[in-house]
Parts: structure tokens; C-alpha cells; sequence
């Protein structure tokens, strides 16, 4: 992969110029790093099939509206970590690769995929980039990487409408304890039942009530995966093939790389068939054991539905 272009794209117009205060929501449960995601397009026969200066000019009149992206994530005069909206620009970048894509494989996530098609920026540690961009032009295929920086997670279900000037993501996460033993003797359901118990205590009081507990300084960073969690976040339903640019949908789409060991990802296939794939980043010895017990899920649940 050579890179043939790299640049900073500013917002096409003037900006505010603020700081954005972060709440313990963002400090309490992020990954602070930066989490790229791969499009992956096939040329339509249109001359212009992503022109990097039509791109470019797309890219920065909607940095006028997603300003903060353009900014850049700092540490405050009071230690606390905030986004300085500067206008300063993001991270563009074009490659170019004289292989085929069936070189790259299955494009499974991966610390090699990152080093070949994520933008490459000295830390991801404040003060740092928000947004990078790289289009990356195969034989036969073109790969579009955005990375953006993950400040926090938080399914926010408060009973009013979100302040003027809110920004990011809302997702709570909460958990349901169960005996190992009631789990594998019971039929699927109850593993539904539980699932779904939890996710109907994720109302506003709940909400609220986390707020007060970070307030009086409890840290819930600890409240992160140990060795031998498996945590599984479902994409189904987002609309990830209907990322177009005007010159068609992408073919599929994955993740470039995995934070740590003990995550996957359920999300839709590519072409609206209906299939599902699922990406998983586990320890090498523990693979082939989820596999084998995964596979016989499904046999399991097929034998329930027949």
C-alpha cells in the first residue's frame, strides 16, 4: 500500500469556536482510541467513482455542520479531558495498492489491516485528531476507512429532550446476573428472559441514578471487561450498507481492528440477503472452544424451531 496523499481538510466555512465540556458519562465508560471502520465499494463505471477533490469539498462543508469533528481532543485548564472545537481540520489520506483485494483475504480485523488502510497519526492521546479519512484504490475494489475517536458508550432513556448543543453517542450499559448452572440446564428463553430484564431497567431513574453515582466520584472504568467476560454488541438493524456516497452501496463492511480480547460484534450481511456475521476477538487458545460451542448454538436452536 503506498500512500500517495495526505492532508488536512478544514470546514468550508467559519465555525464556533468553543469548548465542549464532557460529561463523566465520556470519561467513566470510553475507549479512549480511535475505532475505524472499513467500506469497501466496487467501481460503477461512473468516471468520477470517488474523486478524492469531490470528496475533499463533500468532506469539508460537512465539517460545517459536524464541527467538533474538526476540532481536537485536549486536556483543559482543569485537568479535564474536552473537545476543542479549533476548526482546525481532520486527517485525509489516499492510497493506492497494485494488488488485487483477494490479497487482503476475508478482511478479518486485525492489527495488519490497521497498519495497511487506517491513517496513521502519532498518538491517540490528548491533544489529538477526532476524524481521519483514507480512500484506498485497489485493481478492482476501493476501501474507505473513517475513524473516529470513542470517547464513550451510553441506550440513554431520560424523559426530556437532550440540551441544545449535545453531541456524541448515548449508551448505557447494564448487566443481569444468572447462575451458570440455570443457564445451560434451561431452555433458551430464560437466557432471553434475562436480557431482557435488563435492558427494561435502563429507564430514566436509572439513567439518573448512574449520573449521581459518578458524580460522588466512583470510577465505573473498572466495570470493564476481566479475563473471561465475553461482552457481544448486536449491529443489526444499522444501517451500514447504506453508507452511499453517490456512487452506490458498499459491498460489505468490518471493522479495521478490535480493542482487546473478549468482544464481538453481530451485525446484518452485506446485499440485504438476510444473513448474519459475527466478528469475535478472543485469545488464540479460547477460539477454537467459542467456535465449537457457537456452531452447536445453532444446532441447538434449530433444533428447537423444528
Amino acid at each position: 500500500m503506498e500512500v500517495v496523499e495526505s492532508g488536512i481538510v478544514a470546514p468550508s466555512d467559519e465555525t464556533p469556536k468553543r469548548r465542549m465540556w464532557l460529561s463523566n458519562f465520556d470519561l467513566a465508560f470510553g475507549v479512549r482510541e480511535h475505532l475505524p471502520s472499513i467500506y469497501h465499494y466496487r467501481p460503477n463505471g461512473n468516471p468520477n467513482f470517488f474523486k478524492v477533490e469531490t470528496l475533499k469539498a463533500s468532506l469539508s462543508k460537512a465539517l460545517v455542520h459536524f464541527y467538533p469533528l474538526a476540532g481536537r481532543l485536549e486536556v483543559g485548564p482543569d485537568g479535564r479531558i474536552e473537545i476543542n472545537c479549533t476548526g482546525e481540520g481532520v486527517l485525509f489520506t489516499v492510497a493506492r495498492c497494485r494488488y488485487d483485494v483477494d490479497a487482503f483475504g476475508v478482511f478479518a480485523p486485525s492489527e495488519e489491516m490497521r497498519q495497511e488502510l487506517v491513517p496513521t497519526v502519532e498518538s491517540s492521546q490528548p491533544p489529538c485528531m477526532l476524524f481521519m479519512v483514507q480512500v484506498s484504490y485497489f485493481q478492482q475494489l476501493l476501501a474507505l476507512v473513517l475513524t473516529d475517536f470513542m470517547v464513550f458508550l451510553l441506550t440513554l432513556k431520560i424523559d426530556e429532550p437532550n440540551e441544545l448543543g449535545y453531541f456524541g453517542n448515548a449508551i448505557l450499559r447494564t448487566s443481569e446476573g444468572a447462575k451458570v448452572r440455570d443457564i445451560v440446564s434451561n431452555s433458551l428463553e430464560l437466557a432471553g428472559e434475562k436480557i431482557q430484564q435488563a435492558v427494561a431497567k435502563a429507564d430514566d431513574e436509572f439513567a439518573r441514578s448512574l449520573i449521581d453515582y459518578l458524580e460522588m466520584g466512583n470510577d465505573e472504568r473498572e466495570w470493564f471487561l476481566t479475563k473471561g467476560d465475553l461482552l457481544v454488541i448486536s449491529w443489526l438493524g444499522m444501517p451500514i450498507y447504506e453508507v452511499d456516497f453517490g456512487w452506490g452501496k458498499p459491498e460489505f463492511m468490518r471493522r479495521a481492528n478490535m480493542f482487546c480480547g473478549g468482544v464481538g460484534y453481530i451485525m446484518d450481511g452485506p446485499g440485504g440477503s438476510g444473513d448474519v456475521s459475527v466478528v469475535m476477538a478472543m485469545e488464540t487458545e479460547n477460539m477454537e472452544g467459542f467456535k465449537k460451542a457457537f456452531y452447536q448454538g445453532f444446532d441447538l436452536c434449530s433444533g428447537f424451531q423444528a
